[in-house]
Order: C-alpha cells, then sequence, then structure tokens
C-alpha cells in the first residue's frame, strides 16, 4: 500500500514525525512524505502569501500525482489542504484528514468540503468524533499523539545543571513558530520579561526553530535554544507562549503558562465574526473553563501582574494537567 503524508507547518511536522514512526516498520506499506513549512499567520498574511500559496498548491499536487498514492493523509493546515485535496481527489486515492479543521472553532462553512472529498478525519480530542459525525463525516479518535511525544528524560536537576541555571526563576518564551508571529509575539514577551527581572533574579530562553528569525527581535539578546524544547519547559516557572499546540504540551508537562495573541487588525475584526469558542488556549477550551491565563491584544502591564502573580504563589497546575491527560486518553 502506497500512502503518502503531509504537512505544511511546523506543528503538523511533529504529528508527521509520529505517523512516520508507526507506519515506518510496516512491511506492507510503501511511504513517501512531503514535509515543508509553507504556513503563514492568519488572514492577512494569507492574502499577502497567496501567489506563494498557489505556487505550492502546484507543486505538490503534481507531486502527489505522479506517486499515485492509494491512502493520502493531509495533517492539518486546513487552509491549504482544502485546496489540496479537491486537486488531488480520485476514487482509488483514500483521504484520511490526520487533525481536521477545527470547524468547531471557526464555524462549520467548511464540513461540506470535508463530507465531500474526505473519506475519514482522525481527530484529536475527544469531543471532535460526535462533533464531525453529526455532520456526516467518518471520524474516529484513537487518544491524543502528545500523551506519547511529550516526555523528558532527565531529572530537573540534571536539566538545570545542562543549561547554568542555579538559584534563579526560569521563564521560557516561546513566541511561535512563524516568522510573522515571532515578529509580532517576541517584542512583546521581552518586554514583559524586562520588567519581572526588576521583581526576581530570572534566567529566560527563548525555545526557537532553526530556520526561523529571532536575532533580529531579540533587544535583549536572550540565549535561543533550538532543541529540547520539553526539557526547558519543564525546569520553567513560568512560560509566555503564543497559541496553537504549544499550550498544550506546556500544560501536559504540568507548568503554568500565560498564552498571548497579538492579532494583526484585519486579523482581529474577522476572528470576532468568525470564532465560536469561549476560549483561545487549547487546555481551557478542553476544561471548558479559564484556568491559564489567555489574553487577546493585552496591556503589558497587565500581563506582567498576572505573571508577577504566579511567580510569587508558585501555582499548582498539577490537578489540571492530570484532568487533562485524562479527558484525553482513549477510552
Amino acid at each position: 500500500m502506497k500512502i503518502l503524508l503531509f504537512a505544511g507547518e511546523k506543528s503538523g511536522e511533529l504529528y508527521l514525525n509520529y505517523l512516520v514512526s508507526l507506519l515506518r516498520n510496516s512491511p506492507s506499506v510503501n511511504l513517501y512524505v512531503i514535509n515543508k513549512n509553507i504556513a503563514p499567520v492568519g488572514f492577512s498574511e494569507g492574502i499577502k502569501k497567496l501567489f506563494l500559496f498557489l505556487f505550492y498548491l502546484k507543486k505538490i499536487t503534481k507531486e502527489i500525482k505522479s506517486y499515485q498514492p492509494d491512502v493520502f493523509i493531509p495533517i492539518g493546515f486546513s487552509n491549504f489542504n482544502l485546496f489540496l485535496i479537491r486537486r488531488i481527489k480520485k476514487k482509488k486515492t483514500k483521504i484520511i484528514y490526520f487533525a481536521p479543521p477545527q470547524i468547531w472553532a471557526w464555524g462549520k462553512n467548511r464540513y461540506k468540503l470535508l463530507k465531500k472529498y474526505v473519506d475519514q478525519v482522525i481527530c484529536l480530542f475527544p469531543f471532535e468524533k460526535d462533533f464531525y459525525e453529526k455532520l456526516g463525516i467518518k471520524a474516529i479518535y484513537n487518544g491524543n499523539p502528545l500523551l506519547e511525544i511529550v516526555k523528558v528524560n532527565l531529572e530537573k536537576e540534571e536539566i538545570k545543571k545542562k543549561y547554568g541555571i542555579k538559584y534563579e526563576k526560569v521563564i521560557t518564551l516561546m513566541p511561535g513558530s512563524r516568522n510573522e508571529e515571532i515578529k509580532r509575539n517576541l517584542p512583546s514577551f521581552l518586554k514583559i520579561y524586562e520588567m519581572l527581572k526588576k521583581d526576581f533574579l530570572l534566567k529566560a530562553f527563548i525555545l526557537g526553530i532553526k530556520e526561523l528569525n529571532y536575532q533580529r527581535f531579540n533587544f535583549l539578546n536572550v540565549p535561543i535554544i533550538y532543541e529540547d524544547h520539553y526539557e526547558l519547559i519543564y525546569v520553567s516557572d513560568l512560560v509566555l507562549t503564543s497559541l496553537g499546540t504549544a499550550t498544550l504540551e506546556i500544560a501536559l508537562l504540568n507548568r503554568p503558562f500565560i498564552a498571548l495573541y497579538f492579532p494583526s487588525l484585519l486579523n482581529s475584526i474577522l476572528g470576532k465574526f468568525l470564532l465560536r469558542t469561549k476560549y483561545l488556549a487549547l487546555p481551557n477550551i478542553l476544561l471548558n473553563k479559564k484556568i491559564f491565563p489567555e489574553y487577546l491584544n493585552p496591556h503589558l502591564i497587565e500581563v506582567y501582574q498576572k505573571a508577577k502573580e504566579i511567580l510569587n504563589k508558585n501555582l499548582d497546575y498539577s490537578y489540571y494537567s492530570q484532568k487533562i491527560k485524562q479527558i484525553l486518553t482513549f477510552k
């Protein structure tokens, strides 16, 4: 059986590697992988990169058709993949969408495309299965891969020694996995850190991706770490993060975080009309309660005050971390 996997963004690469590890040792599977980090941020960035999108759409469509897979598995990245599946769908090619569009969050207007072109979706969250099935889309949930992926092999003291951490409190900055996110988030994250330095003995790290540009916005010259992300999160007293998969990874490691989103004006306006959830961060969505602080276009002094409270009180989120694990565990 010829199976083709496609990931077009960094969070999708996480799941891509997981699927490859499951499928590569099967003697009946001929595996082909396309992995390109081409995802923009939000609506306005998508408009600016329309021509690049069209270029990649044509290029990847050609590559898939050339391989002629029996099964095509697109991963996340719905703004691109919904166009892609329409171009490559053939009766002999089964399409199984892994991490399908979160239409429960952004409205149901895209479900007809899934229903028409996709044979099955593999959900990341248990509530999604019933949601998609009610729309007439075949869905399965076998547990969230992050329960297996998010692991730390070292003890906290070993990690601290590795990164030269002594008595300081550790604050980790995760400004995003796309250049536009970093441009909007990192300067604000650093300003919050700069304010906190007046109150605490702090050691900060930026968790980065090698292909992206952090130095340009890193006015405090904070160390940028490109590997062992989970280790640094695990010893952090606080993580400042963008939205997305990262919030769930941090919660599974039982660490406190503040999720921040600084959208462009166009993204902010469109988001008000399209967003269908009460909360922004995935752990809060799963818990159906605002447990972890999240902010949309906040005043930095407000975030600083919340961060100061968390660092002063050494808040413990272990109960909620376990609750999330229970929710995500396949039953």
